[in-house]
């Protein structure tokens, strides 16, 4: 009666061993296609993404980043790159200012070192303008976004021309012109007014 007795109970922690194991197995096929699920996000966004850990490792990246920033595409291939490495091939580019390489380097990790949000734009060697906005997380690592804003510069450039050479035109008119908006609001006029 006692073995039939250890036979249940064994068989009992069995079969609730391979009920466990199932479901671990089930719950990690879950995070499994929950990552793949992240990872096609992050692989298609039109924007470059780096998390950088609080050691100032670059641990993770989307492939937009390098074509954003012009990089090669093994650049990210030893899977430990450093922040430093990355701000020193862009300033040996002449990426991140003039002054000597160090200088250039030091100052840049400066502010990468102050735990605060961050927003800036710079031009690339390739002439292309790229907005970065950075978010510290709590565990010491950040977040930087990466957009590609030529585009919208270039037309925000043509506007400033446009809007010059209108008023331009406007200044050197011998009568007085006013133009006004749909609410009747004076929006332009020339120096004869």
């Amino acid at each position: 009666m006692t073995a039939l007795v250890f036979a249940i109970v064994f068989f009992s922690l069995g079969l609730a061993a391979l009920v466990l194991a199932a479901c671990q197995r089930h719950e990690l096929n879950v995070l499994r296609a929950k990552c793949a699920q992240y990872e096609a996000v992050l692989d298609h966004l039109p924007a470059g993404v780096t998390l950088v850990d609080p050691d100032h490792k670059i641990t993770l990246h989307n492939a937009a980043v390098l074509e954003l920033m012009d990089l090669p595409a093994d650049f990210f291939a030893r899977g430990d790159t450093s922040l430093e490495a990355l701000v020193r091939y862009n300033a040996l580019r002449g990426e991140h200012g003039d002054g000597p390489l160090e200088d250039v380097v030091s100052r840049v990790m400066g502010k990468v070192r102050q735990p605060k949000p961050y927003r800036f734009e710079r031009t690339t060697s390739n002439g292309r303008v790229l907005s970065a906005h950075g978010v510290p997380l709590p565990d010491g690592s950040f977040v930087t976004i990466y957009s590609d804003v030529t585009e919208r510069r270039k037309a925000e450039a043509a506007l400033a021309r446009e809007s010059f050479d209108l008023q331009t035109i406007l200044d050197h008119l011998p009568q007085g012109i006013s133009v006004f908006d749909d609410q009747l609001r004076l929006r332009r006029w020339n120096r004869v007014l």
